[in-house]
């Protein structure tokens, strides 16, 4: 048994169905006949057609033939619904501290202490607002005490 490709164009593109096609001996020589048609497969529907096709025999009987028996090893084909993940090499690098944080900062904004700190801390010629470092370091306090210096140069970069 194998696959057969029937291409078509429809809608001005290219479309291309398979049917499922099986050669038999008869007395005038070697036929195919077409077992069932399988409409358009995208290429990994296509490789598992082509790795694996159930039998019936005579009696009724399934069996399972293997069109590549080695097919567990060959690559799949360049599809751009398909990701390679190599599990071997996934892992969790550069770990940040989120949750706390995520929940010191939303009660900073739903208490509205921004606006309070932006109303009676000058604003200079910092790139960085006075609020953002007041909550920066409340937030430091609350989750992760520890010195302004080990904030800059540890906690900061370790947040998300």
């Amino acid at each position: 048994m194998f696959l057969r490709p029937y291409k078509r164009f429809k809608d001005g593109k290219e479309h291309t169905y398979y049917a499922l096609v099986e050669s038999i001996r008869t007395a005038n020589g070697p036929r195919q006949h077409i077992v069932a048609y399988l409409g358009e497969l995208n290429h990994d529907q296509e490789r598992r057609w082509q790795r694996t096709v159930v039998c019936y025999n005579r009696q009724g009987d399934a069996q399972q033939l293997r069109l590549f028996p080695e097919a567990e090893d060959v690559p799949l084909p360049d599809d751009p619904d398909i990701v390679h993940v190599r599990l071997q090499q996934v892992g969790w690098t550069n770990p940040r501290r989120f949750g706390d944080v995520c929940l010191a900062w939303q009660l900073w904004q739903r208490l509205h202490l921004d606006v309070l700190v932006h109303r009676h801390v000058p604003v200079g010629k910092q790139t960085c607002r006075p609020a953002d470092i007041v909550a920066i370091e409340v937030i430091n306090r609350l989750c992760a005490p520890c010195s302004e210096c080990a904030l800059a140069e540890h906690w900061y970069a370790a947040t998300a």
